[in-house]
C-alpha cells in the first residue's frame, strides 16, 4: 500500500449532481481499499477559500469483489446551512495501524431549493 496515494470512488467523473440544501445527502459509490481496518471521514469545503460547510458521514459496507461499498450521508437537519456554490468533498480512510488515504477530490455543487414547505 502506497500511502498518500489517491483512492477514486467508482462513480461518473469528479463531479457529483446538484444538491439542494435542505435535502436529504446520499451518495454510493465503491472504493478499492487495501485490507485492514478502516475508519472514513468526510468534510464539505468551499471550492476556493477551503471554508467549512458540514460534515458527510461515511457508511463503509463489507468487500465484495475487491471494492469497499460506501454511502455518503447527510440529513436535512445538517444540510440546510449549506451555502450556495460549488463545494470540494473527499473521503478520508484510516486504518487500525495509522495509514492513511484519500479519495481524490469531487466538487458538489450546492444550490437552495425553489419550493418551500407552506407555512
Amino acid at each position: 500500500m502506497a500511502c498518500g496515494s489517491e483512492l477514486t470512488m467508482h462513480c461518473d467523473g469528479n463531479t457529483l449532481p446538484v444538491f439542494k440544501a435542505g435535502d436529504t445527502f446520499s451518495h454510493a459509490a465503491a472504493v478499492a481499499l487495501p485490507e485492514g481496518v478502516w475508519v472514513a471521514t468526510c468534510r464539505l469545503r468551499t471550492r476556493y477559500m477551503g471554508d467549512f460547510v458540514g460534515n458527510v458521514v461515511v457508511h463503509l459496507g463489507a468487500l465484495v469483489d475487491m471494492y469497499t461499498p460506501l454511502v455518503l450521508e447527510a440529513l436535512p437537519a445538517e444540510t440546510r446551512g449549506w451555502r450556495d456554490g460549488v463545494h470540494l468533498l473527499d473521503v478520508r480512510f484510516e486504518d487500525t495501524t495509522g495509514a492513511v488515504l484519500h479519495t481524490v477530490t469531487y466538487q458538489l455543487p450546492v444550490e437552495t431549493a425553489i419550493t418551500h414547505p407552506a407555512p
